[in-house]
């Protein structure tokens, strides 16, 4: 993980050379180990590393070919480098660093841009081709890995950060359809546009190409259309994809576990995380492959005193993997001292206090020297772990399956709900959802009047997610489809970034393998949710692997 900026023509150079030396100081904090500047004709690329492979000198970055034709900077990680490298020795390449900032370079140069369908990771890269006079910027197919850019003086800047455009690009007001989404309906994150006009997120899964005759964005990878099975028959296929689920997550942790510096693990105490915790120790153990080393020690926000305190549950799971525990405890007063400086680093605006507490466990990882993280975001938005999405659930049983809704109703005030408000919540849904697959959330209605007027007389900014348009599938699909790419996920991975990047920290989400998500979305909703219970699938898939408390809690 590291940060990256760089100009690319913009006709004053003095003004790209001011850029540089400022995007250098404004990302220090995402790749405090060594600094880069690689300055060409028609531009400059910027790169602060954060050494997790080889991180000798040879890693430095900009990366330039033997023959001077292609310059790289990126941020993320190539996971699967390993298996490419040996595939592009077969093919006559040859190598000189242990980086998987070689392997991108010897990846584009035998399939082109092509070569991103071949990576198995996160990334945001910014590639300059001497020879064609084309800059390649990419992001990962889930966008776990941020870059922004701008059009500035004929030419294009970009970085990992909005904070370090902003001093570049002087008219970049309040986005004021942006400010009015976040005060109505709390969406802060949009696919193609921020909190500032004129600076726009690179949207994920995709490639921009930038020459000094213009600009190019073409898509490389969708998140899948939403699930539309309901058919009981295809139960019999169940545990074959529960088996293929637990071989995928098993691999995507084992690939993320690759690193020549120490890593750590979140562990709240809930099912996702605990499963990463205690499938790495498994791999690692039994020896599975080039796994590297499990995490050492586990993270846990720790709140003493308040009900929802998981500290015990994390410490029987780190018991149980054989790891350290560290509890991060947190006092008012160091929150609210906290808030200012998270709002600097942010960027742009939350809604929940508990960033302030993730905040803290990367501080605690980095005081102790550990440089990866593992964390179990995308868990939730991928197999329904909010409770909130066993409405959607009772609606789509209600749709499909009428005279299962009262057997629906009875499982969910087991689990706490009761039925009069399940079937309110329930309805709701059906309204926001709709049959197109959309979900306004009511934000094209008139908003209240304490929004102000100035926000109440602008339009909301088109809700596309990434992907759009929104398919169909069953109501419950669609909701998790579209917390993936528009309302939850997006907002979570900036979170994360900033707060890890903040300590010189690289945070990995295994869930969000993209081969992982796809085979998510394919899940039919009973591998889901099922009498209520949710998650289905992943209790299935970590049967003797995470402790029964923790797996069959609800």
């Amino acid at each position: 993980m590291c940060g990256i900026a760089g100009a690319f023509f913009v006709r004053d150079r003095d003004r790209v050379d001011r850029f540089a030396a400022a995007a250098a100081d404004l990302l220090a904090h995402r790749g405090p180990d060594d600094v880069g500047v690689a300055r060409f004709g028609e531009g400059v690329l910027v790169h602060r590393r954060l050494s997790i492979l080889d991180p000798t000198p040879a890693g430095h970055q900009p990366f330039v070919s033997a023959d001077g034709e292609i310059t790289l900077i990126h941020n993320g990680e190539i996971y699967n480098y390993l298996e490419l490298r040996e595939e592009l020795r077969g093919l006559g390449e040859r190598f000189v660093t242990d980086t998987d900032t070689e392997v991108i370079v010897a990846s584009y140069r035998r399939w082109g841009v092509e070569a991103v369908t071949r990576f198995n990771g996160i990334w945001a890269f910014a590639l300059w081709d001497r020879g064609t006079g084309r800059l390649l910027l990419s992001r990962d197919r889930l966008g776990v890995k941020p870059i922004y850019h701008a059009n500035v003086d004929g030419g294009i800047v970009f970085a990992s950060e909005i904070k370090a455009l902003l001093p570049f690009v002087p008219d970049a007001g309040p986005n004021m359809g942006a400010l009015r989404d976040y005060a109505w309906s709390g969406l802060v994150d949009h696919a193609d546009a921020t909190f500032y006009e004129r600076i726009d997120p690179l949207t994920p899964g995709t490639n921009m190409t930038v020459r000094a005759s213009g600009t190019t964005i073409e898509r490389y990878w969708r998140m899948p259309a939403a699930q539309t099975d309901s058919d009981p028959a295809s139960k019999a296929m169940d545990a074959g994809r529960v088996d293929a689920f637990a071989g995928l997550l098993r691999d995507a942790i084992g690939l993320q576990l690759r690193s020549d510096v120490p890593l750590g693990s979140c562990l709240s105490g809930g099912l996702d995380s605990a499963a990463i915790v205690t499938i790495s120790s498994s791999l690692v153990a039994q020896r599975l492959g080039p796994h590297g080393a499990a995490p050492r020690v586990a993270f846990t926000a720790s709140f003493p005193g308040s009900r929802d305190d998981e500290t015990e549950r994390a410490a029987l799971v780190a018991a149980a993997a054989g790891v350290e525990h560290r509890r991060v405890t947190f006092e008012p007063a160091d929150l609210i001292e906290t808030l200012d400086r998270v709002l600097g680093e942010q960027d742009e605006p939350f809604v929940s206090a508990s960033i302030l507490a993730q905040r803290r466990v990367m501080e605690a990882a980095s005081a102790e020297g550990i440089k990866v993280m593992l964390d179990g975001q995308g868990a939730d938005e991928l197999l329904a772990g909010y409770p909130h999405y066993r409405y959607a659930w009772l609606l789509g049983l209600a749709q499909r399956h009428p005279a299962s809704v009262p057997g629906a109703l009875r499982d969910l005030r087991r689990n706490g709900v009761q039925p009069a408000v399940a079937l309110r919540q329930a309805m709701l849904d059906q309204l926001r959802l709709g049959p197109s697959g959309r979900a306004p959330l009511g934000r094209d209605a008139r908003p209240p009047s304490w929004i102000g007027p100035s926000l109440r007389s602008v339009s909301s900014l088109p809700l596309r997610g990434w992907n759009d348009p929104q398919p169909t599938g069953t109501p419950l699909a669609r909701h998790l489809w579209r917390a993936v790419v528009a309302t939850s996920l997006p907002a979570l991975l900036r979170y994360e970034d900033r707060n890890s990047m903040r300590f010189g920290v690289e945070a990995r989400v295994p869930y969000l393998d993209h081969r992982l998500v796809e085979a998510a979305a394919a899940l039919p909703d009973r591998l889901r949710i099922d009498r209520a219970v949710t998650k289905v699938v992943l209790r299935r898939a970590v049967r003797g692997v995470v402790p029964d408390e923790i797996r069959l809690d609800r």
